[in-house]
């Protein structure tokens, strides 16, 4: 029912009282949780984290590295948090705008090999 650590996260920012890590909690409780996709996932992740974090809260360079990895994951979170509707949206054009370029590359493949 949401509430633990995000052990990942917090070796990575050294603190659980980050705002990042507070991002991702939020999304944990908020969508994840009560999605059975969501709570594997959740599950998941309190099974097999423990180790990982422990190496990432002892490597300085390994740190950095999640910081990077997580920063579009906190982004997304905060977008999807603060206005789900626009996030959605925002999302199905990118997806349309990626189909039809596949298209338009494809056509131009296509074009090609029969000149």
């Amino acid at each position: 029912g949401g509430g633990g650590g995000c052990f990942i996260a917090t070796a990575a920012y050294g603190t659980p009282l980050a705002t990042q890590i507070a991002s991702l909690r939020a999304v944990r409780d908020e969508y994840l949780i009560d999605q059975p996709l969501g709570a594997a996932f959740v599950d998941t992740y309190y099974r097999l984290s423990p180790p990982i974090a422990r190496a990432v809260s002892e490597n300085a360079t390994l740190r950095q590295g999640v910081r990077l990895a997580l920063a579009p994951v906190i982004w997304l979170g905060q977008g999807w948090m603060a206005s789900p509707g626009a996030f959605a949206a925002i999302g199905i054009a990118a997806a349309i705008a990626c189909i039809l370029a596949l298209r338009r590359v494809r056509r131009a493949q296509t074009i090609r090999i029969k000149d």
